[in-house]
């Protein structure tokens, strides 16, 4: 299966999507900028589902990786 250009977007665009959601939410003080209502263990939920924009990095890395992947295959040939 290849991925196509716009796949790739599709991806950096998710990899964008999750970074913000990181760096937005990923936040375990109770008293902040927003109201967290639901609190787990003294943790915000907000707090576990901003955990989960941590996967940007190897998103990104996985279509820059392919990437290079397909160039280096069409310019030679074969790798």
């Amino acid at each position: 299966m290849e991925l196509s250009k716009q796949d790739t977007k599709v991806l950096k665009g998710i990899a964008i999507l999750l970074m913000v959601l990181l760096h937005l939410f990923a936040r375990k003080d109770v008293n902040g900028l927003y109201e967290t209502v639901p609190i787990i263990n003294g943790i915000p939920l907000v707090y576990y589902i901003g955990l989960m924009g941590d996967s940007c990095r190897p998103i990104y890395l996985f279509v820059t990786g392919y990437a290079f992947y397909i160039m280096i295959t069409k310019s030679n040939g074969s790798i």
